[in-house]
């Protein structure tokens, strides 16, 4: 960048050679002027903050005012309200000050029937008491003649405890005495040729027919006993499995549970399914044999047809022998509006529209044959005939089902 030359004027020199003397005068004038400019611009601007706090003062007022008037308006309506609530208190006032004779008897009437009225509900009061005192003197006779008949049961459970231990100490006293007469421990298997040798041993004046059915007895209740001991050992050794099985092992046995459930449920569905199935098998099967038959009937119409097409021809060829002069003799000629019944089992099995398709003109035809090969073969060997029915893969067709049908 260059310098910039400079825009100041050359200062003009006296003949000496020194600048010129300064002007004081004018100095002195210019800085006056400026003190009173800058004394008249404080006073516009402290002019203009008096206007600002007027404006401000004259707001403030405007909104006194308005508080005030608001003010007076409650007020008024306070003192109307109050002066209301006084005239209504007066009024009252003046209405309780006439106290009457028949108020001051209505008063007391009332009075004496809340008294009644309490005396009722005290008498009731102590009745119900009464009936609960009785309700609870019943209740704990009941409970003491409870208590002395737990007592007495617990005795007497003890009692035929006892009992029962000192029958089953004898028991086991017997059993080895009896070991020891026999020579071998009885088993429960035993039960019943101990029992007959007790019987025999013991008594030896009984007919056979009592013993054996002595014996029936014995064995029958050996083996009533024997049962209920072996399911009070059973449960006995499952509920101590349970106890020694940890959380996971009685979780698997509950889901065996399930499982079990569950495969009984599915086999009744599976068992339900199979019936549902073998009913459509069936029905299937009937609307398949239903099908042949319309359509073996379909093709014995269609034979019909053909037959009387072929009539028709054999008769037109006989018209024209006749008027050659050879004539074909009455016997061979059939009416087929009148013998319709008579011809070769398919013309009988025609429809009335099939018979009147029939019926040419009066004309008679021949009973002619078909030949064997428009012949149908049997209905078992059309059923035989698998290449007519639906292939062995076609859903609900199965083999077994053709098998079946065959």
């Amino acid at each position: 960048m260059g310098k910039k030359k400079g825009g100041k004027g050359k200062k003009e020199k006296s003949e000496d050679g020194l600048p010129p003397p300064p002007d004081l005068d004018s100095q002195k004038e210019g800085a006056r002027e400026a003190l009173l400019t800058f004394r008249i611009q404080g006073k516009e601007d402290s002019i203009l903050t008096y206007e600002e706090e007027a404006e401000n003062f004259k707001d403030r007022n405007y909104r006194q005012k308005e508080k005030n008037y608001d003010l007076r308006t409650v007020q008024t309506g306070y003192r109307k309200a109050m002066l209301q609530q006084a005239l209504e208190y007066e009024s009252q006032e003046a209405e309780k000050q006439e106290v009457t004779a028949e108020a001051v008897e209505e008063a007391m009437l009332e009075r004496l029937q809340l008294a009644r009225d309490m005396e009722t509900a005290l008498e009731d009061l102590e009745d119900t008491i009464v009936a609960v005192g009785q309700k609870l003197e019943v209740e704990r006779r009941e409970l003491d003649k409870w208590l002395e008949y737990k007592e007495e049961t617990v005795h007497t459970e003890e009692t035929r405890t006892q009992e029962m231990k000192q029958q089953m100490k004898e028991m086991r006293d017997k059993e080895i005495q009896m070991e020891k007469q026999i020579g071998f421990r009885p088993h429960h298997l035993s039960y019943y040729l101990l029992a007959k040798w007790i019987l025999c041993s013991a008594s030896h004046t009984f007919s056979h027919s009592e013993q054996e059915s002595r014996m029936g007895e014995a064995r029958l209740e050996i083996e009533a006993k024997w049962q209920k001991r072996m399911e009070r050992e059973k449960d006995r050794v499952s509920e101590k499995l349970l106890d020694s099985m940890d959380k996971e092992g009685r979780a698997e046995m509950v889901d065996n549970g399930w499982l079990k459930r569950e495969i009984v449920a599915v086999g009744e569905m599976v068992t339900e399914l199979k019936r549902e199935v073998g009913y459509l098998e069936q029905r299937n099967l009937q609307l398949l044999e239903e099908m042949q038959r319309k359509q073996l009937q379909e093709l014995e119409i269609s034979i019909g047809l053909l037959r009387a097409s072929t009539g028709h021809t054999r008769i037109s060829s006989s018209h024209a022998m006749g008027d050659s002069g050879a004539s074909p003799s009455l016997p061979s000629l059939v009416d087929v509006s009148k013998n319709t019944t008579t011809s070769s089992g398919t013309a009988g099995r025609l429809g009335q529209v099939e018979r009147q398709t029939l019926h040419i003109r009066g004309c008679v035809a021949p009973l002619a044959l078909p030949p064997d090969s428009t012949h149908l073969p049997p209905l078992a060997q059309q059923r035989s005939c698998h290449s007519a029915l639906p292939p062995r893969g076609t859903w609900p067709v199965t083999a077994d089902m053709l098998d079946s049908i065959t």
